[in-house]
């Protein structure tokens, strides 16, 4: 035992040594994860669909996030270590299909979820690590590899933080993870049941949970990574955009909803749309941060379109076209945000991206989208902008601020509204004093206001 030990500890240190950035083992854990889903392919006899590369891929990400975040915490290893150690023993994960080749002599078997129906099913698939079957579910091949992996993991833990019994404990709660991971369909029955909700024939919602759980925790393997790059970060959004943003998209979602109501709308599947929404959100809201730190965004930018193809190809597209927006906005050499002008406009075009993809999401098409309101929301979108500007106007500017105040009056036949408008433009009008203060904060409410009641009435 002391020289399997020695020898455990040898092959650690060589693996933890070896050289290449985390870009470059995050390229290797692809290549390895493609490679595991040929040989699963072989093994299960399963024909191959986009479909299937997608939900067994994300499946076998949430593994292996779930067991870097549990084997940074327990071992106490930085997350960079530990992910160059876990991607690099990836490679065993191709041990299994071809273990079920070699025991079914070329037959293969079909690693599936686990069918469980009672909780003695479960307790009985718990202690057995799979249940009774070996050729469906939980594999012969995919029992040894769960097998060695936790004892694996125990050693590495104990070797590391020379604690028996935190090393069993991680044992414990990897093995419990590995065992929930195929329960996740039995898990979202009973969470639709006691909602309510009822399957459809194109149900992604197996799918969705995949993608959030594995956002979720790259997300805390990011902070845990970095947590003063993600502060930093967390600091530099500019989070009445990001309000503005929901409200938009509210709006647009609402308009949708009013002119398609018979798109059935809440079912399994979009019962993650909310959660994956604020995942989108987040990765907006730090974007333009990393624009304008000439920092590469291609990586963000591969999370945004993944995510919104997976929730709907219209949401892709306009992920893409608002992605544009900030470019452009954001990064050299246009950076339209500098110019007095330039920084209204690219708001108001990012926040009707938003709007769009609202009423994309209740069922409308894009082109459906009516244009008076088309109108009314860029508008508010500029003034919205500008009023959070208003400290930096010239004289010139804030008189022009009070002309668009006295012709939305008379534009949108609702004077209260719009008489309202006048209130920030007119207390604007000093440089210096409480009263421009009054109207940073007033100008944000009564423009966009006026502008959605504009909306109203043309609609």
């Amino acid at each position: 035992m002391t020289r399997f030990q020695a020898l455990f500890s040898r092959v650690l240190t060589r693996l933890e040594a070896l050289p290449g950035t985390t870009a470059q083992y995050a390229q290797l854990f692809v290549a390895l994860l493609f490679v595991r889903l040929t040989l699963e392919f072989f093994s299960s006899q399963r024909l191959f669909t986009f479909g299937d590369v997608v939900h067994i891929g994300l499946w076998f990400v949430f593994i292996v996030l779930a067991y870097l975040l549990q084997l940074h915490g327990f071992a106490r290893v930085p997350v960079a270590q530990a992910f160059r150690l876990v991607v690099v023993c990836y490679v065993f994960s191709w041990s299994a299909p071809l273990l079920d080749l070699v025991f079914t002599k070329g037959h293969g078997a079909q690693m599936n979820y686990l069918s469980l129906s009672s909780w003695r099913e479960v307790a009985f698939s718990y202690v057995t690590v799979g249940g009774s079957s070996l050729v469906r579910g939980a594999t012969l091949g995919i029992r040894v590899e769960i097998v060695l992996l936790v004892a694996a993991s125990f050693n590495y833990v104990r070797l590391k933080t020379g604690q028996v019994g935190r090393a069993a404990l991680a044992a414990l709660c990897l093995y419990t993870v590995l065992f929930a991971s195929g329960a996740l369909p039995a898990l979202l029955l009973v969470t639709t049941q006691a909602l309510g909700l009822t399957f459809t024939q194109d149900d992604q919602s197996t799918v969705l949970l995949l993608l959030s759980l594995d956002l979720l925790l790259l997300g805390a393997l990011l902070v845990r990574h970095d947590p003063a790059r993600a502060k930093a970060l967390l600091r530099s959004v500019r989070w009445d955009a990001v309000l503005f943003g929901v409200v938009f998209l509210a709006v647009g979602f609402g308009l949708g909803r009013a002119r398609y109501p018979s798109e059935a709308w809440w079912t399994p599947t979009t019962l993650f749309w909310p959660g994956l929404g604020v995942a989108l959100a987040l990765a907006f809201a730090v974007a333009p941060s990393l624009l304008r730190g000439g920092e590469a965004a291609w990586p963000l930018l591969a999370v945004l379109a993944a995510t919104s193809a997976l929730l709907h190809t219209k949401l892709l597209f306009l992920t893409l076209v608002l992605f544009g927006v900030l470019v452009l906005a954001c990064a050299p050499p246009f950076e339209l945000e500098r110019l007095t002008v330039g920084r209204p406009l690219s708001v108001a075009a990012a926040l009707l991206c938003c709007a769009f993809g609202g009423f994309c999401a209740a069922g409308g098409p894009l082109i459906g989208f009516p244009g008076s309101w088309l109108g009314a929301l860029g508008l508010a979108g500029a003034l919205g902008t500008a009023a959070v500007e208003v400290r930096r106007w010239t004289r010139a500017a804030r008189g022009a601020a009070l002309a668009v105040g006295a012709l939305l009056v008379v534009g949108t036949g609702v004077p209260l509204v719009g008489l309202l408008s006048l209130l920030p433009g007119a207390l604007a009008l000093p440089r210096e004093g409480s009263r421009s203060a009054t109207a940073l904060c007033l100008l944000p409410l009564a423009a966009p206001a006026t502008a959605l009641a504009w909306g109203w009435n043309a609609a």
